[in-house]
């Protein structure tokens, strides 16, 4: 009788980081910004969409979404909150669906 495999894979509750993580961008406008385009809580929207609602242009949207996400880069190698959580239990998800990762 061969013994059932064992989940290994850290659980992550990826709601949780990413608000967590939304809550490292200071300012509202930008947060509200990276949430709609990437669709974090509802469906991705447009920077016109994004535009028309915060009353700015398309190409500020673009511009704001850009600088935000330098600096979630950078953040992110130093001390975004769950980011080693999240690595690690991509990581392992990986290498269980077959050592992608690897």
């Amino acid at each position: 009788m061969q013994e059932e495999a064992q989940n290994t894979t850290p659980q992550l509750n990826v709601e949780g980081a990413v608000k967590d993580i939304l809550e490292t961008i200071d300012r509202d406008r930008e947060r509200e910004i990276i949430s709609r385009r990437f669709g974090l809580f509802d469906r991705r929207e447009t920077l016109e969409q994004i535009g028309e609602l915060l009353g700015i242009t398309r190409e500020r949207v673009r511009q704001l979404e850009k600088a935000v996400i330098t600096r979630l880069k950078t953040a992110a190698e130093a001390d975004l909150p769950h980011i080693k959580e999240v690595e690690q239990a991509l990581g392992a998800h990986l290498n269980e669906m077959g050592k992608v990762s690897a």
